[in-house]
């Protein structure tokens, strides 16, 4: 298909064109309210911005004291742990008060006797 393009179709489409280009009227107003629009945008994608940090400064200190209360409790429970260890070491192996009164009311027969594992028995 071969379309033959007429000049004078061509030109009177051209004339109409220019004749509406004059006779509109552009809404400038519309730009205006563009920008203020943008203007408003960008200053709430600031807020978020500013939100966001604040939020995960927040997140990070409560992260933080998180780690500093774990830490404070397995210190204290350590220490805890290590004491009670040390007491039962001492109430059982090195306390002569715990013996007397224990294998007094035991019969020596009931029980098989162990071996001791302190330096003074050895």
């Amino acid at each position: 298909m071969v379309r033959v393009l007429r000049c004078d179709i061509l030109s009177a489409d051209a004339f109409l064109s220019t004749e509406k280009l004059q006779k509109a009227k552009p809404n400038l107003g519309v730009l205006k309210e563009y920008k203020k629009r943008e203007e408003e945008w960008t200053r709430r994608i600031q807020e978020a911005e500013e939100t966001t940090k604040q939020r995960d400064a927040q997140k990070q200190h409560y992260d933080q004291l998180r780690k500093q209360r774990l830490d404070e409790f397995m210190a204290g429970f350590t220490a805890i742990s290590f004491k009670l260890k040390e007491m039962y070491q001492v109430r059982v192996f090195y306390d002569p008060s715990f013996f007397s009164l224990h294998l007094t009311s035991l019969k020596t027969d009931d029980y098989p006797r162990r071996k001791c594992r302190t330096r003074a028995c050895r």
